[in-house]
């Protein structure tokens, strides 16, 4: 999801993405980078049935903006999504549809 969500920031807006691999020091990591605010996605639940000709998914995601400095949080978007799609191998990333993308950029202010 983390991918996702740079990869609409990077295509929607002028910002310098600051990618940070371990989440437990997110928030100093891009304050000591010069960040001035983190877009923070988690994962609240996601789940798979699978049938025999069809699968059901469904996610229910979270994306924060926060200021870096003192973990302000300042927007919050809860995202969530389910549907049914034949029983095929699927990469996570096709079920976000571009609703999804819209809910990321409501967390900016506007350019």
């Amino acid at each position: 999801m983390a991918n996702r969500v740079q990869g609409v920031l990077r295509t929607h807006r002028q910002v310098k993405v600051i990618l940070v691999d371990d989440r437990t020091h997110a928030l100093k990591t891009c304050a000591t980078r010069h960040g001035t605010y983190a877009v923070v996605p988690v994962i609240l639940a996601w789940e798979r049935h699978n049938g025999a000709l069809f699968y059901s998914e469904g996610a229910k995601l979270q994306v924060s903006l926060q200021r870096a400095d003192d973990e302000t949080v300042l927007r919050t978007v809860t995202f969530e999504v389910r549907k049914s799609q034949p029983n095929v191998l699927v990469s996570p990333h096709d079920l976000l549809p571009k609703e999804f993308d819209d809910a990321v950029l409501r967390l900016l202010p506007s350019a």
